[in-house]
């Protein structure tokens, strides 16, 4: 079978020749979440090129760099694209999917610099407002909003219950006696929502990647904001619970969140736009975590795992720590 690689090598020649590159004089590997991404040193300059994950559609593709080329028009930081010979950004070469960027040199994100907490929060807001007019709906691909995702896990997943049959927690004394816990936390929040309404929340295609490594700086300055592939539409406020969520975590263990960061955070973002309903913030943080627990358990329930269990556990106690303390952090959105 074919490495990735061994696949980006032989599609290289190509790849120069479709976007102009000339001579390519070094290939560096770029750590990243889902896709293959690559530092290209060429005749003409530095690039970034990715080879987007198989699971992805040339159409979504299409979509996220029509949104990069709006950001970028109106003077976003977004890595400039580069395009073919044929005026695309995306191109497929052999079966496989790729796109070119100006490589954006820089530094990332450093929590010890309170300057960049605030200017991610303020480059945030200015992507809402930017997006709040972009004509297109975000893409449905493989992403449902939050409350639909609740609801689902809610239905479709089995449960334990005291006279119910026996399943794969059966084997993890732990989670079984905390998976009721998590059920619990899950109807609680789908209805808090439901109650807002949640359909009546200012809805837009939101950057779902408000995370510390989603960020490039020149000095305090935001000279990139990355990863455009996981936007869809939902409420705006499940940005801001992301970004709490990532921002505020307090390590090593990531189960308690800092008050204050989040306090900053929310504080810089309304410096550029205003928040309706901020104190559904903590709400919205929870909704983050049982979305992404939700699909873990799914996944548990057909191929249990130690790691499974472990990030299943941490999760509940992510929820516990936040029913814990709803006060608290309810008064650091709302400061």
């Amino acid at each position: 079978m074919t490495t990735v690689a061994e696949r980006i090598a032989s599609d290289l020649p190509e790849l120069a020749r479709r976007y102009r590159l000339g001579d390519i004089r070094g290939v560096e590997y770029l750590k990243s979440r889902v896709n293959d991404n690559y530092r290209l040193e060429t005749a003409t300059g530095a690039y970034a090129l990715r080879l987007s994950s198989h699971k992805r559609a040339v159409e979504a593709v299409a979509y996220e760099h029509r949104v990069m080329a709006y950001l970028q028009e109106r003077g976003f930081p977004t890595p400039p694209l580069v395009c073919t010979a044929e005026g695309e950004p995306q191109t497929v070469v052999n079966g496989s999917l790729y796109r070119l960027t100006r490589f954006v040199h820089g530094e990332p994100y450093d929590p010890d610099r309170p300057a960049h907490l605030a200017a991610i929060a303020r480059t945030l807001a200015r992507y809402h407002l930017l997006m709040q007019d972009y004509p297109e709906p975000g893409p449905k691909e493989g992403f449902a909003p939050v409350l639909t995702a609740m609801r689902r896990g809610l239905a479709d997943l089995p449960w334990p219950s005291a006279d119910g049959p026996s399943g794969p927690w059966d084997a993890c004394p732990d989670l079984r006696e905390r998976l009721p816990g998590l059920r619990a936390a899950l109807q609680r929040t789908i209805a808090r929502l439901e109650a807002v309404p949640y359909a009546a929340l200012p809805w837009l295609a939101i950057y779902g990647s408000c995370r510390s490594g989603s960020y490039i700086f020149q000095g305090d300055t935001v000279a990139a904001m990355l990863d455009y592939d996981v936007g869809y539409e939902d409420a705006l406020l499940l940005d801001l619970g992301i970004a709490v969520l990532d921002f505020a975590a307090i390590p090593p263990e990531k189960v308690a969140l800092d008050p204050e960061i989040t306090r900053r955070f929310v504080a810089a973002y309304r410096e550029v736009a205003a928040l309706e309903h901020p104190e559904l913030i903590p709400t919205f943080v929870r909704a983050r975590i049982l979305k992404r627990e939700l699909l873990r358990y799914g996944r548990f329930q057909s191929r249990p795992s130690e790691g499974r269990v472990e990030k299943l556990l941490r999760g509940i106690a992510r929820l516990a720590w936040l029913d814990a303390n709803e006060e608290r952090m309810v008064d650091a959105v709302t400061a």
